[in-house]
């Protein structure tokens, strides 16, 4: 059996979806995959939708909605959103912190972000040897960290913030999207009272629950290959050995109009689930309209400097380089005046 974890609201039912249809349609026809999902604003129409979607799914045997309301109804989780350096963040990202209570009664399970598309079985994954270990994840430092990350408005170095308020270093920070959980050792070392307890005394924090887990979880970590949580905007070439893509950050497939393998396998599994309609059809349209448009936006005049908006993406300028160099400029871009 393979225990999965997602945690959502009501607004991501449908991202929601098509990873749960990822994993059904890469998984093995004999798995026995139990999947629950922690929410405290899910609607039982969604609910009905998706326990309706899997019904002919044999390799998912279970599917539960876990109301976190009896969890965190004290714990005024909104409040320790406030400063954090990831703005599309919600709540519900704590939600992981509490799963060695909810879950008593497994030894480990796989907590998966919403965010992802599952592209292999996850049965070699859930098997990986955690004994004596609390996680197994992937190391963030080599893509994400740059030399400066936003708290609290305000621009700090990332070496400090990772020595003096988490008391790690760089190369030890591992991604919180894709994890192998012991629930056994994290019980026996009261993990879950730990995190809760370090939120309190230390928000707010860059990249919430994340850094809380690094924090308490320092040490007894496995560090997995990167290919069990590729992010999208470091994925280069056609890469078949790939095991789940994951749409970190705040550009995502669905609001974010970019040539993207990771973005092409999010919408191929995305329109196989009840969710898509009409109304997400106009998106997937402007999506693919948005890719077949490689070609200048608009120029935008700042006051020093002139930025060229290109597929969502900004380049700066200097004013007197564009006014000598406009039509090499242009050229170069492949625009037609």
């Amino acid at each position: 059996m393979i225990n999965i974890v997602l945690a959502i609201n009501d607004n991501f039912v449908g991202q929601a979806s098509a990873l749960i249809m990822s994993i059904h349609k890469n998984a093995k026809k004999d798995s026995s995959i139990r999947i629950n999902i922690l929410h405290s604003d899910v609607t039982q129409g969604h609910q009905d939708i998706v326990k309706n979607m899997i019904k002919d799914m044999k390799n998912i045997s279970d599917l539960n909605f876990v109301d976190m309301k009896q969890f965190v109804s004290n714990k005024n989780l909104d409040k320790f959103m406030h400063g954090t350096a990831l703005a599309h963040l919600t709540p519900e990202a704590y939600y992981r912190l509490f799963i060695p209570t909810i879950f008593s009664h497994y030894d480990k399970v796989l907590y998966l972000d919403s965010d992802l598309i599952v592209c292999k079985d996850l049965t070699e994954l859930y098997n990986t040897n955690i004994d004596n270990l609390y996680v197994a994840a992937i190391s963030e430092s080599q893509y994400f960290f740059k030399s400066t990350l936003m708290l609290n408005n305000k621009r700090i170095k990332t070496y400090d913030y990772l020595a003096n308020k988490l008391n790690i270093h760089d190369k030890s920070y591992f991604n919180s999207g894709v994890m192998l959980l012991n629930l056994d050792k994290m019980r026996e070392d009261n993990i879950q009272e730990k995190s809760i307890v370090f939120l309190s005394k230390n928000y707010p924090l860059a990249c919430c629950d994340q850094c809380v887990l690094n924090a308490i979880l320092n040490g007894k970590v496995k560090f997995l290959d990167q290919k069990y949580n590729i992010f999208y905007n470091h994925f280069l070439g056609n890469n078949t050995s790939i095991s789940i893509f994951h749409f970190a950050g705040a550009h995502k497939p669905w609001n974010y109009y970019k040539k993207n393998e990771g973005f092409d396998l999010y919408w191929k599994y995305f329109k196989l689930t009840p969710f898509y309609n009409k109304k997400q059809e106009k998106i997937f349209l402007k999506y693919k309209k948005g890719l077949q448009k490689n070609r200048f936006i608009k120029i935008v005049l700042g006051k020093h400097r002139y930025r060229i908006k290109m597929f969502h993406r900004t380049f700066s300028i200097n004013p007197s380089f564009y006014r000598k160099g406009k039509k090499k400029l242009l050229s170069l871009l492949s625009i037609k005046k």
